[in-house]
């Protein structure tokens, strides 16, 4: 791993998203648009720029194969390609998605339905009731609303058939806002349904029908869009809000219920939960026994035990008993209902209540109480715009204390199911900036490719230090501004592709974010929830699995965008000194390139460090180094990252340092001095390159008993020698004197320096 010291250089990112867009591949569509679970389908992705070769990517367990093509003129397609996908067995109904990567960069996801129901195409000539397209019961039809036409669908059903119609839009990032209606033989209304709290514009209701012969769906879209997708299922499948208990342990195995309209007659579920599931959510389906299709529901993953509540506990001293940190799942089955979770808590303890509810397909908005063992409040949740709130309590005294859980509204019924999570301590969470600017999709070239994203980093009681790392691991990868600093709110990660990515290779990646918190190490995954739904406004809450998703696509080598200019020479550190100081020079080499570039050191000497100040397009590194630093030959390197056009560009550089004395200082006796008499000295000084040169003042340090000469010697700044006289008085002592030494003084990048000569020989003698 590098040893890397990074500093952002006043970076603009330059969003050209809309050309970069263009020239990648897309998904339009699907044929079939929907997958049965566990069976193999064969595929027609339809959309633009499918060269080959192409990689697949699934968010389900599935095989996957693409189809060679069947002739020369196939080949040449480019707006579809053939596969065979076959999803696991035991893979759930619910909403799934498809990406493609090629040398050109990557589709965006395209979502689509995992359905147990028979798929079907809604013909288009449908637009009145007298012109339904029959279909045979059950169904799951793909459809294409039509601006201000209705579409329409007939089926034969018998009496006391029990009928559920379900559409799927703003789940699969549609606009339409449906609206569904079941009509009887002469068109008179028996259900309808419009938004719903948990799922948002979709809907969906079920019904048993009192005679036998024809029924008719409608459906139409409230605001009369035109050409957009949605998916209508009919079936046998119950109406259900969310598993019971609504979440469970990382690799656990648990038995699940279901609530909601239809929760009476549903059939349990054996569930095992895989231990390396990446998100926080799975999908999971629910049926009547001997149903033939599913109702589609979700499911909270963590790390806590689950715990459920047992009714009665509408007051305090009925309150399930419950251990925290931990998680319960319940239900306000009736309006006004209230439920109570009994606990034990020791001074000191820090609680984290977050509740659960409207992600999992509920239409409760709870508010939380603690209370004191003598039925105070003593904390509550704060109203905000959130859609789940969240609750932080430090414990004052040992003592049981209760959870009091209601609706805001004081409702309830089978849709107000919900789960509260409770942990325990300081934590912090990483989420993908919600900004404009801010993508999820990137395009690395190969050799010198890398991309940047923004993080916003949550603390709850934790202000240290966090490290990034990606899942799955990259071998050879760099992360820079891979430590988050202490107390930092946000961070830029740039992460480096090593070079044995190839040209169209596709990556789904996530970021996890590692730190040690009161002395425990904590794995957590940076989340990009509010994002995708500022993204994706359609959807009340995205799939689980693209939660903190980053897709990057591996494309040709990026043309160089950028360079930059550094000394031609080897950078020189003075000792004394401790430091150097050199500009580097950004050259633009398209004349579009308007933004920065990012520098980074690396492979520093041990005990260095560096730093750099930017002005317009001159960059000027300072290296800073201990003041005793041997002399002799150093090396480090420079990275620099640059982005044009949504791609990101690296350039490294070695740089060779010379470590040396600032000032160096040689006296040179032109012979032996007599007693009485003078005698000249050449003193010479070398000052080192990497500073302006200045007057140099000298000194002698040791001289021979009764031998004289100047107290101070200039030699001026364009002057590198002098002579100079020492006189021997009538009584200086004859010998051979070994130890004669200058001292030079003078400033070098405005320090003060020093240096002693070497030692040498005069000889006094006798005249």
């Amino acid at each position: 791993m590098y040893r890397v010291s990074a500093f952002a250089v006043s970076f603009l990112v330059v969003s050209c998203w809309s050309a970069m867009a263009a020239a990648q591949p897309s998904i339009s569509s699907l044929t079939p648009a929907v997958l049965p679970p566990g069976k193999t389908t064969e595929v027609t992705i339809h959309g633009g720029k499918l060269e080959r070769p192409l990689q697949i990517w699934i968010s389900f367990p599935a095989e996957v194969e693409l189809i060679a093509p069947a002739n020369e003129e196939e080949a040449k397609k480019v707006d579809a390609v053939r596969c065979k996908i076959t999803p696991a067995a035991g893979t759930s109904v619910g909403i799934a998605g498809i990406a493609l990567g090629n040398k050109s960069g990557s589709s965006g996801i395209h979502f689509f339905v995992i359905d147990d129901l028979p798929p079907l195409l809604d013909k288009g000539d449908n637009h009145s009731a007298e012109k339904a397209q029959l279909v045979t019961f059950p169904a799951g039809v793909t459809g294409t609303i039509d601006g201000s036409h209705r579409d329409y669908y007939a089926f034969e059903a018998v009496k006391g058939q029990r009928v559920a119609v379900e559409v799927v839009a703003s789940r699969l990032g549609s606009t339409m806002d449906p609206v569904v209606r079941l009509l009887d033989g002469q068109g008179n209304e028996l259900a309808m349904a419009d938004d719903n709290e948990g799922i948002g514009a979709d809907c969906r209701f079920s019904r048993i029908l009192e005679q036998e012969g024809r029924y008719t769906v409608e459906v139409a879209d409230n605001k009369f869009q035109g050409g957009l997708r949605y998916h209508l299922r009919v079936g046998d499948f119950p109406i259900v809000t969310a598993p019971f208990p609504l979440g469970a342990q990382r690799g656990a195995t648990v038995k699940l219920g279901f609530l909601g309209q239809d929760q009476g007659e549903v059939e349990s579920l054996e569930l095992t939960v895989p231990s390396d599931l990446p998100s926080e959510r799975l999908a999971v389906g629910a049926r009547f026994p001997g149903g033939s299709s599913s109702g589609m529901a979700v499911i909270a993953i963590d790390s806590l035990a689950e715990q459920v509540e047992a009714e009665p506990n509408d007051d305090r001293e009925q309150g399930t008993e419950v251990t925290f940190p931990g998680a319960v799942s319940g239900g306000l089955l009736e309006q006004g209902d209230r439920d109570h979770f009994s606990f034990n808590a020791t001074k000191g303890q820090v609680l984290n209540f977050r509740v659960l509810s409207r992600s999992l397909g509920s239409a409760a908005y709870l508010q939380l109480r603690v209370l004191n063992g003598e039925g105070g409040q003593v904390a509550t949740t704060s109203v905000s715009d959130a859609a789940e709130l969240s609750l932080r309590y430090t414990i004052p005294d040992d003592g049981k204390y209760s959870l009091l859980v209601d609706d805001l509204l004081r409702r309830g019924g089978p849709e107000f199911v919900y789960r509260v999570a409770v942990t325990q301590g300081n934590s912090f969470n990483l989420t993908l900036k919600n900004d404009k600017a801010t993508v999820n999709k990137f395009v690395v070239g190969k050799g010198n490719g890398a991309f940047a994203f923004p993080i916003t980093v949550g603390r709850v009681g934790y202000e240290g230090p966090i490290t990034i790392s990606l899942e799955p691991a990259l071998e050879g990868v760099q992360i820079w501004n891979g430590v988050i600093a202490e107390k930092a709110k946000e961070a830029r990660p740039i992460v480096v592709i090593p070079q044995g990515l190839e040209e169209g290779d596709l990556r789904m990646l996530r970021v996890v974010g590692t730190a040690t918190v009161d002395g425990v190490e904590q794995r957590v995954l940076m989340r990009s929830e509010a994002w995708l739904r500022t993204t994706l406004p359609s959807m009340l809450y995205p799939p689980a699995w693209y939660d903190g998703l980053l897709t990057m696509a591996t494309s040709a080598p990026v043309e160089p965008f950028y360079d930059f200019k550094a000394p031609s020479e080897n950078i020189t550190f003075a000792r004394q000194v401790g430091q150097a100081t050199w500009p580097l020079t950004l050259e633009r080499k398209h004349k579009d390139f308007k933004a920065g570039m990012n520098v980074f050191f690396q492979e520093l000497p041990e005990g260095f460090s560096a730093s750099i100040k930017a002005d317009k397009d001159t960059y000027t590194v300072t290296l800073n180094g201990p003041a005793d630093t041997a002399a002799g030959d150093l090396s480090f390197r420079i990275a620099c990252f640059g982005e044009f056009n949504g791609k990101g560009q690296t350039i490294f550089r070695d740089v060779p340092v010379k470590v040396v004395d600032p000032i160096s200082v040689t006296v040179t006796p032109a012979g032996a001095l007599a007693v009485g008499e003078k005698q000249k000295i050449k003193i010479e000084v070398v000052r080192a390159a990497g500073s302006e040169a200045q007057d140099v003042t000298l000194s002698w340090t040791k001289l021979p008993a009764g031998v004289s000469g100047d107290e101070t010697i200039t030699i001026a700044k364009d002057k590198s020698e002098v002579e100079v006289e020492l006189a021997a008085a009538a009584d200086a002592v004859v010998a051979v004197f070994e130890e004669l030494t200058v001292q030079a003084k003078t400033t070098y990048a405005g320090k003060e320096v020093t240096g002693v000569s070497q030692a040498v020989k005069l000889e006094v003698k006798q005249p």
